[in-house]
């Protein structure tokens, strides 16, 4: 029974999504389904590495992820690189 719990919990925390220096999750193909139903409100960025518009809209996010979090009742921010996932 503890080493089913171990492998559960070791399957779950690699699932997890990372947050960066800003405080938005980082979710790829394996964490979506699960930060997406963790969270009744979730603002995602789907985004290219390449892209132009992508990098300059980036600090613009990275400030709606510091304010969001800020709020009453916060909403957490996400970025989903397309490309990779």
């Amino acid at each position: 029974m503890k080493l089913i719990t171990f492998v559960f919990a070791a399957i779950l925390a690699f699932a997890q999504a990372e947050v960066d220096e800003d405080g938005i999750l980082i979710l790829t193909d394996k964490n979506f389904d699960l930060e997406v139903s963790k969270h009744d409100f979730l603002l995602v960025e789907f985004y290219a590495e390449w892209c132009g518009h992508c990098k300059r809209f980036a600090p613009d996010y990275a400030y709606v992820a510091r304010s969001l979090s800020h709020l009453d009742n916060p909403i957490q921010v996400a970025k989903l690189n397309g490309p990779e996932n």
